[in-house]
């Protein structure tokens, strides 16, 4: 157990500086490139495809975040588009044991904007990029466009990436951090 603890240990470290290497490298790709790129990463003579780097493009996108909102304006500007569904307000089990004999006490009608309806709301505004109605509307109430979130540089591997790569890095073309360096001491302390 104990060479199994070691190599878990052994590998974790190795690992954590694999990751803070590869996350500088990325931030270094994600400085030089433009979102959407996609650039062929080839061997050096070009002979032999290692796969992709790629830039993501996210965009913003809508959701409701006020509800109520998002409800009252559907109901005053597009009443049809406006349904029926139950709040369950009694308890779990009871409920469980006679919904099926339809205890209407159990339940309670409550009105919903239609999920068809939501997701055409929320199609316009992705297309017009702020809140937007499916006639034109804008600034339609409950609904918020989410922050594009950060853009992602990645690597994909051709199949003969791993081979390749391992040569190049074993002949020296490549070069990589010692992942075995142990760093200096702070304050010079050992």
């Amino acid at each position: 157990m104990t060479d199994n603890l070691l190599q878990l240990a052994a590998l974790g470290l190795l690992r954590d500086r694999a990751k803070a290497a590869y996350d500088a490298q990325r931030a270094v790709a994600e400085k030089d490139m433009k979102r959407s790129d996609r650039l062929s990463v080839w061997d050096p003579d070009e002979k032999i495809y290692l796969g992709a780097v790629s830039k993501s493009n996210p965009e913003k996108t809508a959701g409701v975040g006020d509800a109520e909102a998002f409800f009252d304006w559907v109901k005053a500007n597009y009443p049809d588009d406006v349904d029926w569904d139950m709040d369950i307000v009694g308890p779990d089990d009871e409920v469980k044991a006679v919904l099926y004999q339809h205890a209407k006490h159990l339940v309670k009608l409550k009105e919903i904007v239609k999920p068809a309806f939501r997701a055409k709301v929320l199609e316009a505004s992705n297309a017009a990029k702020e809140p937007a109605g499916p006639g034109g509307e804008l600034d339609i109430p409950g609904i918020i466009m989410s922050a594009a979130a950060s853009s992602n540089v990645s690597f994909r591997p051709s199949p003969d990436a791993a081979a390749t790569l391992t040569e190049l890095i074993r002949n020296g073309t490549v070069k990589v951090p010692d992942l075995l360096d142990v760093p200096d001491a702070p304050d010079g302390g050992e």
